[in-house]
Formats: C-alpha cells, structure tokens, sequence
C-alpha cells in the first residue's frame, strides 16, 4: 500500500460471499517481509448468511507506521487503506 513512513487513519473491508475474509495490515515495506511480529491489525470480516455482502471499517486515529503499510487478503473481497 504504501513504503516509508506514514500514519494509519482507517481500513475499510468487504467480503464477497459467505466465506468472509481476513485482513491483515502489517508496519513493513513488501508482502514478503509480513509476519506476526509487525502485524499491526487485522479484520476478519464473516457474513453470517449465504449469499449476504458484509462491509466493516476500522478507524485507527492516525496510528504511526515506520516501514511502510502492507495488506495481505486472504479470501474474495475487496479493502481500502486511507493513509496520510
């Protein structure tokens, strides 16, 4: 998402089917480098019926990254990081 320094303001997260998702969001520069020593969030976003979309947001008030921001999805879905 984004390399160097910067500061989390929100993750906003769908799942496109029941199978939900997970999202993780972790301080370092490349999907390589993510691990669960700078995992710094993560959202498991589970429908509860068939068939049925489901949309979260997490508000993260400007949270200090050092490295960069790197998402990693896991399921069918979609996300969107707002940095500054």
């Amino acid at each position: 998402v984004n390399v160097g320094q910067c500061k989390l303001i929100s993750v906003h997260a769908c799942a496109a089917d029941a199978a939900g998702i997970t999202l993780k969001i972790h301080d370092c520069a490349t999907t390589g480098d993510a691990s669960a020593s700078n995992e710094v969030l993560r959202l498991l976003v589970e429908p509860t019926a068939p068939a049925t979309q489901l949309c979260i947001e997490q508000d993260t008030h400007g949270i200090l990254f050092k490295t960069g921001i790197t998402a990693v999805l896991a399921g069918t879905g979609n996300y969107t990081v707002v940095f500054q």
